[in-house]
């Protein structure tokens, strides 16, 4: 690891939602229910957060924005990328950048997929 980086951001809490290919529930519910989790297995409070790194959204979700607000978080930094497998590896190196250059203290990473169509968004 580079020294840049080395002590100057940590991963402090994990959680998850249900997995599966077929749930019932929205994107933005599975989302809402692994941090949750996480905060839970952080000891931190929804108050805490200042970041949001996203892999959710478009082309199968909400945007960022949406996200914030329902969450009823207040945040100075925000990061969503684009919702392939292959860009989730950015969304944790985004949140550790914010971190170590100030843009946020604690930057809460989601990823949630589903393919279940939220009628009251679209």
């Amino acid at each position: 690891m580079n020294d840049i980086v080395r002590d100057k951001a940590a991963i402090v809490g994990i959680g998850r939602s249900e997995f599966g290919r077929f749930l019932p529930e929205s994107q933005l519910k599975l989302g809402s229910i692994a941090m949750k989790n996480a905060l839970a297995d952080s000891g931190l409070e929804r108050g805490d957060i200042d970041g949001l790194s996203l892999h959710m959204g478009w082309p199968l979700g909400l945007d960022y924005d949406q996200i914030a607000e329902a969450y009823g978080l207040d945040v100075r930094y925000i990061n969503q990328m684009w919702t392939h497998g292959r860009f989730i590896a950015y969304t944790l190196q985004h949140a550790a950048l914010a971190v170590i250059s100030g843009m946020a203290d604690t930057v809460a990473c989601v990823t949630a997929i589903s393919f279940t169509r939220e009628r009251d968004i679209l």
